[in-house]
């Protein structure tokens, strides 16, 4: 792209490992042959998920293709845990027509337009969809201006061959294109941020043999990030830049016999490359190996099986990872030149020796055993109790092990490659209660009916991965204050609780409650940005034959008083401090004159309330700070099929 920093990567030499003919590109020749995609639920039991660092969100999500034509913007400075009922849009996109369009404003001066297409042959089903949203600047009720913005451009296609069988092949592509991205209160924007996605998966595959069912997938993500301090910001005397690469390739084998059991195959390879250069010194100064062409190469085997004995279900899965990681750049030196040469021409190598006293070899090992047990019980025949056990492994990201940002004050990030992998032994408990013939929310529901959801949980985080100041404290022996990583102990604890009410036929009610609590227990400190309680109610009305609704939503999110946001004592990733409570009230309407037709209105924090978000957006770095939320907004969506 014009105007963006040129790479450093053409001032080294290829790393060797790249060329290495191994078990992975094995792997890969194999399972390329029938692959497949799929989201991974379905694979493994374990870890449906990969477990996320906490409160470190690096990157916006990449939108599922479902949530193409509705889902709010990017970047809103607002998130309450639960949405309204907007039953013209939902029942509009769900008329499954050959294309479908939609447009709407959004919170922050965000406006969408997306388009959908499918189209199904006898054995090839084919979607596609585009998706541009624009977002600019807005003013808090404080009259407060935030210099906030960016493009984002996002294309999606699938193909399913043999869509009406049980065994099929599918197909995935998605571009996902961040451009001119102005992050405020925080020192970088992201001139550009691109990245790709491909799957192929084959679901289904008939066996003869012990086990009788074959799937497979093969998942590639690939991001380029051209992050600066002045490429959208007036001129500044130190201009610094970031330029990233990550790429990630996924394989996965699952094998189901007849009983219920499994086994589950995975391999893994991720390679992380970033610079930080300084434009003042020159147009390719690289002042850090922010992070030093690491690898990661990873193994994973499962083992599962299902039982069913009415009125009782369970699923039991062991988990053994395998990953061992790599830096080829620990002893490169940045290039700045003349006296500050001192301050940041540092290796990696010398930067870990520094803060946590590693003198060893950078190249890391990790051997972990997950397990869970999962059990659901019918008490009734709408009534279901669940019981879930789950000891899960977080292996630390590339980032955390290698960071090696050098200079002075927030530059200073450095990565701890002795760092131990989280060890989450995690139980929740919860319920699912239908009354009254309960089926579904809103228009079609039968009054009187109710659905109530409860679950709570707690986990308790051996090692778990901690954003600190170095202060000499344990697991470190620097005392400059720079960005530090450390095992430390933890437990964080939830609930979540959702109450549906059908009240009559043109009258429904809905209240969602959340709250968390976290502790390092290590420290004595509360563990940073853990959201506080929070509830929202929903009043709908609807009409049962004209098809329209009006609904009202109270959001109350309460006090945050235990905070870590001290930097000489804790960690100061809650940089908000301690937080008073708030109350916003949304109105919200839509209709569906035809069945092709939807059209929403909302009018979002009716009573200009000023108030601040506890979590911050994404970039969630350890500088990240959330500006006010935006005032009195009216959001306008409109959808239609052909």
């Amino acid at each position: 792209m014009s105007g963006h920093a040129p790479s450093a990567r053409s001032l080294r030499s290829a790393h060797p490992s790249s060329i290495r003919v191994t078990w992975f590109a094995l792997s890969l020749l194999t399972l390329l042959a029938v692959s497949q995609t799929g989201h991974g639920e379905e694979y493994s039991l374990v870890l449906p998920k990969a477990l996320k660092r906490h409160g470190s969100q690096d990157f916006p999500e990449l939108l599922p293709y479902s949530k193409v034509l509705t889902a709010p913007g990017t970047v809103t400075f607002s998130h309450p845990a639960a949405e309204p009922w907007l039953p013209a849009l939902e029942e509009t996109s769900a008329a499954n027509r050959p294309l479908t369009v939609s447009a709407q404003s959004g919170l922050a001066g965000t406006v969408i337009a997306a388009t959908r297409f499918q189209a199904a042959w006898q054995d090839l089903t084919l979607a596609a969809a585009v998706r541009h949203e624009w977002q600019h600047g807005y003013t808090t009720p404080a009259d407060e201006q935030i210099q906030t913005g960016m493009k984002r451009d996002s294309e999606y296609l699938i193909a399913r061959i043999n869509p009406d069988r049980p065994a099929q092949i599918k197909m995935i592509a998605i571009r996902d294109n961040l451009t001119d991205a102005k992050v405020p209160h925080y020192n970088l924007d992201a001139p550009g941020l691109e990245r790709m996605y491909l799957a192929l998966s084959g679901e289904a595959i008939p066996l003869e043999a012990l086990f009788n069912r074959l799937d497979l997938k093969a998942i590639w993500t690939g991001i380029e990030i051209d992050a600066d301090n002045h490429s959208l910001r007036p001129p500044i005397n130190t201009r610094i830049a970031l330029d990233a690469e990550i790429r990630t390739l996924s394989l996965t084998a699952r094998l189901t016999a007849p009983g219920g059991n499994w086994l589950t195959l995975e391999g893994s390879r991720e390679r992380y490359d970033a610079d930080r250069l300084a434009r003042e010194y020159g147009p390719n100064q690289i002042t850090a190996i922010r992070v030093p062409d690491a690898q990661a190469d990873q193994l994973a085997l499962e083992v599962g099986h299902k039982w069913s004995v009415t009125p009782a279900r369970v699923e039991a899965a062991i988990r053994a990872d395998l990953r061992r990681t790599e830096i080829a750049q620990a002893d490169t030196r940045p290039n700045v030149p003349g006296p500050a040469g001192v301050v940041y021409n540092i290796t990696p190598r010398e930067l870990y020796r520094k803060y946590y006293g590693f003198a060893g070899d950078t190249d890391q090992t990790f051997q972990e055993i997950g397990a869970r047990m999962k059990l659901e019980y019918d008490v009734a025949a709408e009534n279901t109790l669940f019981l879930d056990l789950r000891r899960a492994i977080r292996l630390p990201e590339l980032p955390e092990l290698y960071y090696a940002n050098t200079g002075t004050g927030g530059l200073l990030q450095i990565g701890n490659p002795e760092l131990e992998a989280e060890q989450h032994h995690k139980v929740e408990i919860g319920a699912k209660l239908l009354q009254d013939g309960f089926t579904r929310y809103g228009r079609g529901g039968r009054p009187g009916s109710t659905q109530m959801t409860l679950s709570g949980f707690a986990d308790h985080i051996q090692d778990f991965i901690l954003l600190d100041h170095a202060r000499g404290q344990s697991g470190t022996i620097a005392k400059d204050g720079a960005f530090i990583y450390r095992n430390v102990d933890a437990v964080l604890t939830g609930m979540t609780a959702d109450l549906r009410y059908n009240a009559r036929e043109w009258l429904a009610l809905r209240l969602h409650l959340i709250g968390q609590h976290g502790r390092d227990l290590s420290d004595g400190h509360p563990l940073y940005q853990v959201p506080p309680v929070e509830a929202n109610l929903f009043v709908d009305l609807f009409g049962s034959e004209t098809l329209w609704n009006a609904g009202t939503r109270l959001r109350w999110v309460g006090a945050k008083r235990a905070t870590d946001s001290s930097t000489t004592t804790g960690t100061g990733q809650d940089w908000t401090g301690p937080m008073g409570s708030f109350v916003t009230t949304d109105l919200y309407g839509g209709y569906q004159p035809t069945k092709n037709l939807g059209l929403s209105l909302e009018i979002a924090n009716l009573f200009d309330r000023s108030y601040r978000e506890f979590i911050a957006e994404p970039p969630q770095t350890p500088t990240t700070t959330n500006p006010h939320a935006p005032g009195r907004t009216v959001l306008l969506r409109l959808m239609a099929t052909f």
